[in-house]
């Protein structure tokens, strides 16, 4: 869903759906989107039959190098490394 499409629904404009988001969430919508795709593919990465570009895919990503890039700015390492920490924690579970 686009912002343009969420305001219209709203019957605001656009920048005053984004100066609200921005005072109540204390982040922008994009900066939102972004971490819920990001905590999507975490939950995704759970699945080992799951490619990493089979995940950025399914979280709306179609490119996988910006979705590695996003995920390492966002969760704090890449995705590769990320997975293999899922795979070590439940291997000592």
């Amino acid at each position: 869903m686009k912002i343009e499409d969420i305001a219209e629904k709203l019957h605001i404009t656009c920048r005053y759906l984004s100066k609200l988001f921005l005072k109540h969430m204390n982040m922008t919508l994009l900066a939102y989107t972004n971490v819920f795709r990001m905590n999507q593919a975490i939950k995704l990465m759970a699945d080992p039959s799951l490619t990493l570009t089979e995940i950025a895919a399914l979280v709306g990503m179609n490119d996988s190098q910006h979705f590695s890039k996003l995920f390492k700015s966002t969760i704090g390492s890449c995705p590769n490394d990320y997975r293999r920490t899922l795979t070590v924690e439940h291997l000592q579970l």
